[in-house]
């Protein structure tokens, strides 16, 4: 789960993973900014960016047609159930909770939270509830870097204005290769600030070295599974801020 910094079109996915889909802020910069004893945010948030080809920005996002009920009664695709009932905020990790590699990084998953399915690049399949949408945006951002963008796109990202960014931006980027050395940060906790059963809004926690920063995203529940909402600008968070601690985050226990 590496930084990255890039709001320019320099080829950055090659580097950490945690590019905003473009923000991943590099080790380098953050070094820097560490040594600049007062700083209380990271920089830029870079953008993703996949290409504007008429043929994949205008089409809306894929799932199958074929779905079944959930517990909840929400529409899901074949072969997809979960156990919906718990819509509190979550004050820990599942009890499940396993780790799982996206190239040289690990991310949190669960077999109750989800992903249900694992079909790369999609992972798919969470539990319609406050801790499925926390599972949705870890396994999203995460594939963002690597090759499967556009299909990843077409699925899992709310069409809009800010798909049609993140497409045209992220067709500039080359792919980061599945072998790429781990950048060094990793996913340290969360906190859903806001839940209804069609959005979320959620703050990651990642730690870098010993410093923590947050990614604040937001999610929306359509077509049967949670998708990742993009800004205007095609990236899935605002500036990364660096935090004093963790107080206020369920952390994973990594």
């Amino acid at each position: 789960m590496a930084l990255r910094r890039d709001k320019d079109d320099s080829g950055e996915w090659e580097k950490p993973f945690f590019h905003q889909r473009g923000w991943l802020i590099s080790a380098g910069f953050l070094l820097a900014m560490l040594g600049l004893a007062g700083v209380a945010a990271l920089s830029d948030v870079g953008d993703s960016g996949k290409s504007s080809d008429t043929q994949h920005s205008a089409s809306p996002s894929a799932i199958p047609s074929k779905s079944s009920e959930s517990r909840s009664g929400s529409k899901r695709p074949a072969g997809c159930r979960t156990d919906d009932s718990d819509q509190d905020k979550p004050t820990k990790p599942p009890a499940d909770m396993r780790w799982k590699n996206i190239g040289s990084e690990t991310v949190p998953t669960s077999p109750t939270a989800g992903p249900l399915k694992y079909n790369e690049p999609i992972w798919s399949c969470f539990a319609h509830t406050p801790m499925g949408a926390v599972m949705a945006v870890h396994s999203i951002i995460q594939h963002i870097p690597y090759a499967g963008w556009r299909e990843l796109a077409e699925e899992q990202m709310a069409a809009g204005e800010g798909r049609d960014a993140f497409l045209r931006k992220r067709a500039k980027e080359e792919d980061r290769p599945l072998s790429a050395p781990s950048q060094g940060s990793q996913y340290a906790g969360f906190s859903v600030l806001a839940y209804s059963k069609k959005q979320a809004s959620i703050v990651i926690l990642m730690k870098f070295s010993e410093v923590y920063f947050t990614l604040p995203v937001d999610a929306k529940w359509q077509d049967g599974d949670w998708q990742l909402v993009l800004r205007k600008d095609g990236s899935y968070s605002p500036d990364p801020t660096m935090v004093n601690g963790t107080n206020g985050f369920v952390m994973w226990g990594n």
